[in-house]
């Protein structure tokens, strides 16, 4: 990470410069990481990052449950009057 060396000061400016889009960087607006999109996503494709394997838990538990929403059901039978 650049600035680490750096005191405090430095790397809250150099935050705000970033996030201000100082520097000639052009200032995207509703910007957030990959991770905290919906559905999330990882940058790489060596795994680690919680939302997205949650996610993907969440996905096949819910194909699951449609899957077995759409099995027919078996017919009551009918019952004899007494």
């Amino acid at each position: 990470m650049a600035n680490t060396g750096s005191d405090g000061w430095e790397q809250e400016h150099q935050n705000g410069r970033w996030s201000a889009a100082g520097n000639g960087r052009a200032k995207v607006e509703g910007w957030v990481p990959r991770w905290m999109q919906f559905p999330p996503s990882a940058y790489t494709t060596r795994g680690g990052v919680g939302s997205v394997n949650r996610a993907g838990e969440a996905d096949a538990l819910l194909a699951q449950v449609e899957s077995e929403s759409k099995k027919p059901t078996e017919a009551e039978p009918e019952r004899q009057a007494a």
